[in-house]
């Protein structure tokens, strides 16, 4: 059982890092090419969305390396 927790934990960074390296910045550039940053409402929200990945992707990886440590050997039946 705590594999399953484990691959899903992983699968989620991996789709998360991949939206953070390939597709946040392709909104970035998208949005930076419209001009005018200050009242550019494509690229807030793909600032804002990159912000919560990184929050994101700090939690889930505090939460890998806290079941990392679980011995499951000393869990009783």
């Amino acid at each position: 059982m705590l594999e399953k927790v484990i691959a899903k934990l992983e699968a989620e960074v991996l789709a998360l890092n991949h939206e953070l390296n390939i597709s946040i910045p392709e909104a970035l550039e998208k949005a930076i090419a419209n001009g005018d940053l200050k009242e550019n409402g494509d690229y807030h929200a793909a600032l804002e969305r990159q912000g919560f990945v990184q929050a994101r992707l700090s939690q889930l990886r505090s939460r890998l390396v806290r079941i990392s440590a679980v011995d499951v050997s000393k869990i009783p039946n």
